[in-house]
This record gives C-alpha cells, structure tokens and sequence, in this order.
C-alpha cells in the first residue's frame, strides 16, 4: 500500500510550470533582483521578471564552483548595466525554487560567490561567476612582460610633433 502524497506535493505537481525557477541578485552599485519565472515578493525584497538561463553552479549535482547566467538582452538593458558599471567582482547570490510563486521556505540558496567576466552580443549577456574564496582577481586586467614594455616605450631619438613643436627624445643616463 503506497503513502497518500500530502496536498501542497498534489498542488505542485498540478501546477502550470515545473521548470526550476531562479533568483539571482547582484550587488552593482544599485542591487539588482531578478526572477527567470516572472516578478513576485520574496523575502521582503522586489524581484523583476528578467529572461535568463543558468548553467554550471553544480545544479546538475556535480561539485561545480563557477558558473554562468545567460541574459535576454533585447532592449539592451542588462549589456548596458554590465558596460556602464562593470562586473569584475561583484557579489552574487542564485537562488532556485520550484513553481510559480513559492512559499518563503521553499526557495532555496545555490550559489554565492563573485562576478568574474561577461561576454556580450546583439542578443544576450553572459555573466560568469565564481565561487566564494576561489575568486580570480583581475585587476590590473594587463600582465606586464619584457617584451611587452620594449614595445610600449617609445626609443630614444624619436621626434614627434606636439601642440605646433617638434620634440625629440633623449636618452636619460
């Protein structure tokens, strides 16, 4: 004889989405919150409706640290938030909850680390990030080689014209 399935496992099953359903929040200057299944109130916070998809984070149940958010980008509205206030080391929290608009204690937390990098093309943004801890640091972004400094330096003897003058380098001793 099988166990009866209590009313709130009946009531998801029934329910028009069964896809997972995630939060994401990162930290730009301006806390950003949004939802892959539409806008609701969650946790005393606004989440907006924002199209995006998640792979890596371990969410198939490998032991993942980094991950990435593929962002709808068709009114240029998440490219333009990454552009004008950069990504590199941003907090960010995913969240992962089932059905349409989940009781508070069914959302449950997935990932919480750092912004790594982002890619952007006409249609979509992709956002990397990487676990807490494991962060990989990119500032400078340039890494300074022999090789690229002699390129870099202007040699001596070189004339260049500047503001209606002509100029020529010196070798400093």
């Amino acid at each position: 004889m099988g166990r009866p399935l209590s009313t709130g496992f009946e009531n998801k099953l029934s329910a028009a989405a069964t896809t997972p359903g995630y939060l994401v929040e990162i930290e730009f200057p301006a806390i950003v919150r949004w939802s892959s299944l539409g806008g609701f109130l969650w946790n005393s916070q606004t989440w907006t409706s924002n199209s995006f998809s998640v792979s890596g984070f371990g969410i198939d149940g490998s032991a993942e640290s980094s991950g990435s958010l593929t962002f709808n980008n068709h009114d240029n509205s998440v490219g333009t938030l990454c552009l004008a206030n950069g990504v590199s080391n941003r907090a960010i929290r995913l969240y992962a909850f089932d059905g349409l608009t989940p009781a508070s204690d069914e959302v449950r937390q997935i990932f919480d680390g750092y912004t790594d990098s982002f890619a952007l093309n006409m249609r979509r943004v992709t956002i990397s990030a990487v676990l807490r801890g494991k962060q990989s640091k990119k500032i400078p972004s340039i890494r300074i080689a022999r090789t690229v400094v002699r390129q870099q330096i202007t040699r001596p003897g070189t004339r260049f014209f500047w503001n209606e003058e002509n100029y020529t380098l010196d070798n400093p001793k």
